[in-house]
């Protein structure tokens, strides 16, 4: 379902214990749709338009390298900034973090660890760095 005329769409695909954040940082600010899984993601790239394409590194089992790849090579999604986010520390070391981020960099993307932002800034710091960064990323906004 697009947004309103003023709210970008954005495909939000996190690990499920990762929406709430999402929510609270960029819900008011944008049209969220969360995908469970990577065919549901493709499924909703192909069907309505999307202005940003958010991943959490632990996303469908880890699969973002596969959701951002094909990005890459559908060429009307290819143009849309994606932001591989991690919310939460989890299981992910800090070490496995930065070696995935250097991956997705490679690949195109922009990389943020949220979680380290929440344990610096605070919740309502981190998610106003957030919110910058992600329409920094947005052209025309």
């Amino acid at each position: 379902m697009p947004g309103t005329p003023n709210q970008l769409n954005v495909l939000a695909a996190v690990a499920a214990d990762s929406v709430d954040a999402i929510k609270a940082t960029l819900g008011a600010h944008y049209s969220l749709v969360f995908p469970r899984n990577v065919a549901e993601a493709k499924a909703a790239l192909a069907s309505q338009p999307f202005q940003l394409i958010i991943c959490g590194f632990r996303f469908d089992e880890s699969r973002l390298v596969d959701l951002l790849t094909h990005c890459n090579s559908t060429p009307h999604l290819a143009g849309i900034p994606f932001v591989c986010v991690r919310v939460s520390t989890g299981v992910l070391s800090t070490g496995a973090y930065a070696e995935m981020a250097v991956a997705a960099r490679s690949l195109g993307a922009a990389a943020l660890d949220l979680s380290e932002l929440f344990k610096a800034k605070g919740g309502m710091a981190a998610g106003a760095h957030f919110r910058e960064f992600v329409a920094a990323l947005i052209p025309g906004r």
